[in-house]
């Protein structure tokens, strides 16, 4: 399992947590050229998308890291109008393949 996050201070408080199992590095969802085509069953997006100002690129580099028939999750925690989370989490799937870059 990868962790990326474009902030080295992230990635270095997650190193001091991890596991055998678990790798982070620095990372932009815009530019995953590091990563090998199709080597990921799965990406997983947690509190992130809505941040990207713009969508198609990361899109695209997910779908290219992602194997034939992988998911994309994607989650966001939702504000309630009294500013409280309310606990509800919108989530969404690839449910056919995007375009290649």
């Amino acid at each position: 399992m990868l962790g990326l996050d474009p902030l080295p201070h992230r990635i270095e408080l997650a190193r001091e947590k991890t596991r055998p199992n678990l790798s982070f590095d620095v990372g932009d969802a815009n530019d995953l050229s590091m990563l090998a085509q199709s080597s990921f069953d799965v990406v997983v997006l947690n509190a992130v998308f809505h941040w990207l100002p713009e969508k198609t690129g990361p899109l695209r580099q997910f779908a290219r890291v992602l194997r034939s028939r992988g998911r994309l999750g994607i989650s966001t925690s939702l504000n309630t109008p009294t500013g409280g989370d309310d606990g509800d989490v919108a989530r969404a799937g690839v449910r056919r393949p995007l375009p290649r870059a």
